[in-house]
């Protein structure tokens, strides 16, 4: 592929921000090729309606996050300041109906509004290569001043907030249940602890295949953590991507010290 990572995202504001596209190219790939491809698939979007699937999958994704992002009672606390502050306290209180409601056509005609050349300003980052003997400086530390709150106290914190602007009682998040173990027949472990506070399912998985084990080369963990996602004897990269995102979930791999995990 052309890029390492391609991304776009609009913060939320209180007046008209940006819609900010931001691509990292693959080491032999130039900025100006990479920008030229960008142009092209503006001018896709506005002249080609995106398909109801790519749409689809899009919503649940949205959906998702959405959910995944309300788990803890600090995550709702964080939602509710962060409209209240921009002035749209009930922003998020029919946020997924609306999102739901988007069309192709909705998504075209916002692009042939707003992705134009008088709107558009482009910065570049290019690194330069490090002189011989030259290594990079240390990376700024910081620190996590105070202690972790417990749930009352986060309720008790924010509940004035929920009260000035009329929102629900915050949710917190229940663990009813203590944690079972299987072992399946094929070795496997699985540890399963149930939280029925939120209609998500989060899944971590282990092997011990981390760096400690890379021998000579010291990049074949990270290299082996990179192409799990990158697709099977069986499924492309592209089909594995449309199946992850199709249900709403998302797929990533990191190697530790010990194991690689997701």
């Amino acid at each position: 592929g052309l890029a390492q990572s391609a991304q776009m995202y609009d913060p939320d504001q209180k007046d008209p921000f940006l819609d900010i596209f931001d691509v990292t190219p693959q080491n032999d790939v130039s900025l100006d090729k990479i920008e030229a491809e960008l142009r092209t698939e503006i001018s896709n979007l506005q002249t080609t309606p995106v398909t109801q699937d790519e749409l689809d999958r899009a919503i649940r994704q949205i959906e998702a996050q959405y959910v995944y992002g309300k788990d803890s009672i600090s995550d709702q606390g964080s939602i509710i300041t962060e409209y209240a502050t921009i002035g749209f306290p009930h922003y998020q209180d029919d946020y997924l109906k609306r999102i739901g409601q988007v069309t192709p056509a909705m998504v075209q005609a916002v692009a042939q509004k707003y992705f134009t050349t008088d709107n558009e300003t482009v910065a570049r980052f290019e690194p330069t290569a490090l002189k011989a003997g030259q290594v990079l400086p240390p990376p700024p530390s910081g620190e996590h001043f105070g202690s972790r709150q417990s749930a009352a106290s986060q309720e008790a914190e924010f509940a004035p907030i929920a009260k000035t602007y009329g929102l629900d009682k915050f949710t917190l998040s229940k663990v009813t249940s203590k944690p079972s173990k299987v072992v399946l027949d094929n070795g496997l472990t699985v540890i399963v602890q149930e939280n029925h506070s939120n209609p998500d399912i989060a899944i971590d998985g282990y092997t011990m295949a981390g760096e400690i084990f890379n021998g000579d080369n010291k990049m074949v963990a990270q290299t082996t953590a990179e192409m799990l996602s990158r697709g099977t004897t069986s499924k492309s990269f592209l089909q594995l991507a449309e199946q992850v995102e199709g249900v709403g979930a998302s797929l990533s791999f990191q190697p530790e010290r010990e194991e690689i995990g997701d």
